[in-house]
């Protein structure tokens, strides 16, 4: 949050450059302007990624709090990681299959092997949702 205020601090020191400058219509005056423009929408970009970060967080909580909301289950969490794979429970040997809680957010934490082939997932615990996912070769 810290990085947010700094930026939104940088852009307005730099919108009120722009108004100084455009009183002169010099072209530094429409360069500056442009680079201003192009920097206001990477911050509201990255202001709308966090808003929404923040929100579903907020709302797996309410939902855990509120009793409303309840977790896939191991069995469904490991059915949707192994789909992704493209692979069934008879193929592969599972490592770890848990509840993990990681930044405010409950989440299935899954590995499991394939040969020399190792999967990790991490999936929301609420929605199914892949969150993150790794698929590395082993070396023979």
């Amino acid at each position: 949050m810290n990085k947010f205020r700094k930026t939104v601090s940088i852009l307005c020191v730099l919108l009120m450059l722009l108004g100084l400058m455009a009183g002169c219509g010099s072209p530094v005056a429409q360069e500056v302007k442009e680079e201003v423009q192009e920097e206001a929408n990477e911050v509201r970009e990255e202001v709308t990624e966090e808003v929404n970060e923040a929100g579903q967080t907020a709302e797996n909580m309410q939902d855990a709090a509120s009793g409303e909301a309840t977790e896939i289950g191991e069995e469904a969490a490991l059915g949707i990681a192994l789909e992704d794979a493209g692979l069934s429970e008879s193929d592969v040997n599972v490592t770890r299959c848990g509840l993990d809680y990681d930044d405010g957010r409950t989440e299935y934490e899954i590995e499991f092997y394939k040969d020399r082939t190792e999967y990790d997932y991490t999936l929301d615990a609420f929605t199914g949702e892949i969150l993150e996912k790794s698929i590395e070769e082993g070396d023979d």
